[in-house]
């Protein structure tokens, strides 16, 4: 996602904390604190909370650039899930090459990968000097014949999205 001002931020949602991401200055989202409840799910589902945990926890939203100078650091891949914002989405891609001028600048352009239903955004990858950079294109079904046709065309990967209704 991207604040008000274009910071890029590593944020599923278009909200953190009770503050909308794209209608808030960056030097205000920084200092938001989100807390959370969770008794389900990690770490709940494989016991790895400690004895009477309330599963409750804090957290700041952490920038795109910070996300991606941890993983240089520990030497992992950064997962970027393009998820729909100003200029990152099916209909503008103009947002991207901000995008990967945050990726370039943390020196990390071999080491990231792409994941998104955005499919336009990694095509645009692709089209755009980029198409050594894994793209996963995240749909909700691989047996749609337009979607395994546009894996085929980009040279993207298939990544199917499942909910889990249980």
């Amino acid at each position: 996602k991207q604040t008000k001002d274009g910071v890029f931020v590593c944020c599923h949602d278009d909200t953190f904390g009770g503050v909308t991401i794209a209608s808030t200055n960056w030097n205000e989202l920084k200092d938001v604190v989100a807390t959370s409840t969770r008794k389900a799910g990690l770490p709940f589902q494989n016991g790895d909370a400690v004895e009477g945990a309330t599963g409750s926890y804090s957290s700041t939203i952490c920038t795109l650039a910070r996300y991606l100078e941890i993983c240089k650091q520990y030497n992992v891949k950064a997962v970027i899930e393009l998820k729909s914002s100003k200029g990152i989405s099916n209909s503008d891609q103009s947002r991207m090459p901000a995008l990967m001028k945050v990726i370039e600048e943390a020196d990390m352009l071999e080491n990231v990968i792409f994941l998104g239903s955005a499919y336009n955004c990694l095509i645009w990858t692709r089209n755009n000097g980029y198409e050594y950079i894994p793209c996963q294109y995240l749909v909700s079904s691989i047996e749609s014949e337009t979607y395994l046709q546009r894996c085929i065309d980009y040279n993207l990967d298939i990544s199917t999205n499942t909910t889990y209704g249980g």
